[in-house]
């Protein structure tokens, strides 16, 4: 029955793209793989858990008109277990390369130094889900600097067990630097040790 369910959800869901997401910091030995694929941005994270609280690895992103790709360590800073929910913060610090295309008619696109600092926080329990997103950018030429904001909310519609398909439904806003506020309809579905999202803007685009 739960299976028919996720199918039929699925199906309100067209022009959509599937992602693979993880926590930036697992269990000591293990190694995550993030990918996002939005309509004008896409990024990737791979990253190796030397203990439980630290990470390394690198990380790809490319938008309309930049693209970075950047060494980076990540950190667990608190974690929070209860009895029937857990919170987390993460911290990532990264230095790298990328460029900006946006000058390319005057002048040609040169690699320069770049850099990120993001934080992570979420909240989730078998039913309810939470999570808040911040990350600043910087590409040292003409100073490029931006940043990202995002803010999750999630409610599952049946309890599943950790080998069973969980269902989320969630609902996001996000907003790059001083552009519209984006909100997102996502439907997020985990299977032991995968996690796959598929989602639409509202208003047009895919995320």
């Amino acid at each position: 029955m739960r299976k028919i369910f996720i199918i039929l959800v699925l199906g309100f869901f067209p022009g959509t793209v599937l992602t693979a997401n993880a926590h930036p910091v697992a269990f000591k030995g293990s190694t995550s793989l993030m990918s996002s694929n939005e309509d004008r941005r896409n990024e990737i994270l791979l990253s190796y858990s030397l203990t439980s609280s630290f990470s390394a690895g690198g990380f790809y992103l490319q938008e309309e008109t930049r693209r970075a790709a950047f060494a980076r360590t990540n950190f667990l800073l608190k974690r929070w277990n209860n009895e029937d929910s857990q919170g987390n913060i993460y911290l990532g610090v990264g230095v790298g390369a990328g460029e900006n295309k946006s000058n390319l008619v005057t002048s040609p696109s040169e690699t320069e130094f770049a850099s990120l600092a993001a934080l992570d926080a979420d909240w989730e329990s078998r039913k309810f889900y939470v999570a808040t997103h911040y990350s600043r950018y910087l590409i040292s030429n003409d100073r490029d600097l931006w940043d990202e904001k995002k803010l999750r909310l999630g409610v599952a519609p049946y309890l599943a067990e950790f080998n069973e398909i969980n269902t989320w439904f969630i609902l996001q806003f996000s907003q790059n630097s001083n552009d519209d506020i984006q909100t997102t309809q996502l439907l997020r579905l985990f299977y032991r040790n995968t996690l796959f999202e598929i989602g639409a803007q509202i208003g047009g685009g895919w995320a």
